[in-house]
């Protein structure tokens, strides 16, 4: 007995589908309800299957149909562009759009997202999609990565960094702690500073003693309790250690295809769990109040392109 792969499988009975389909011929002019009645009692099953993929296929629901991403530059539309549009892609089996709004391009006609102009806009193309049996997705942020000008300073994109420092004991440190150290955030972003009142909160602060060039991880010493405000006071034992450390650090990330807008379009802290919550009121209830009635309707998804997340 020959022995077959999965792809075999899957190859033959791809084909065989294909075969049970083009073999088939659909009654000309007559419509699904008639073409079933006429198959008779023996073959009406399987024709009703045939029928109805054919009719499917010809015609498909627009959920199937090629959908296309539609970038709004900076909002630059207008309701006649839209139409026309619409109509084109319509007229090319297209089943749907993606808005997503992107660059400022033109020097006039450009609406800010989610300003009353826009949502307008947004409300009139849903409109217009519904009238053509179209889709439309609308993207859950200006640009891609989540986020927007409506994010508190506190709810943006944040990184824990590390600064260390290594010592011969035995000696005493009394000093403030260091904010940043060698290859970390300063030296890359140094033009930004976080209004955010945490801006280099210590989170942690942790020592332990080298072999080598290694740290011996069994004698880690967390020293966060002994850090009063900034400063620490720490008698250090005999040998090599290394001190570390941690603390918040805003990201100053904005997002992607929107670095020319009017405002900056901050990007939330994607792990933070209450501020996705406030970051999706304020979108959603703007958005819901633009085009809420055909959500779950014309409107059938919320989208992010992609979300990155700057880290140092």
């Amino acid at each position: 007995m020959p022995k077959y792969s999965r792809r075999d499988v899957l190859r033959n009975a791809a084909k065989a589908a294909a075969a049970s389909v083009t073999d088939f011929e659909l009654p000309r002019g007559l419509s699904a309800a008639e073409s079933w009645n006429a198959a008779g009692t023996e073959s009406a099953g399987l024709f009703h299957d045939m029928v109805s993929l054919k009719l499917a296929w010809r015609d498909p629901a627009r959920t199937f149909k090629p959908h296309t991403r539609w970038w709004w530059p900076d909002g630059a539309v207008t309701k006649d562009g839209i139409t026309w549009e619409l109509d084109q892609m319509r007229n090319q089996g297209i089943g749907g759009v993606e808005i997503v709004t992107v660059w400022k391009m033109y020097e006039k006609g450009n609406h800010d997202f989610l300003s009353p102009q826009f949502l307008d806009l947004l409300s009139f193309a849903v409109d217009q999609a519904k009238a053509r049996n179209m889709e439309v997705s609308i993207s859950f942020c200006p640009g891609w990565n989540f986020g927007g000008f409506w994010v508190d300073p506190m709810d943006r994109s944040k990184v824990l960094t590390q600064s260390w420092e290594d010592f011969n004991g035995p000696e005493t440190y009394d000093k403030d702690l260091p904010i940043l150290g060698d290859g970390t955030v300063e030296e890359q972003h140094p033009e930004f500073e976080s209004t955010a009142p945490d801006e280099h909160q210590i989170v942690g602060v942790v020592v332990a003693p080298l072999a080598g060039e290694r740290l011996d991880g069994a004698r880690l010493v967390d020293l966060t309790d002994r850090v009063r405000g900034n400063h620490l006071y720490w008698n250090i034992p005999v040998g090599r250690w290394r001190l570390m450390t941690y603390r918040i650090k805003y990201t100053g990330q904005l997002c992607s295809a929107t670095d020319n807008f009017s405002q900056p379009q901050w990007v939330v802290d994607f792990l933070n769990v209450e501020a996705m919550g406030r970051y999706c009121d304020y979108l959603g209830d703007r958005l819901h109040k633009s085009c809420g009635k055909e959500f779950g309707g014309t409107v059938d998804t919320l989208f992010c392109d992609s979300f990155e997340i700057t880290v140092f």
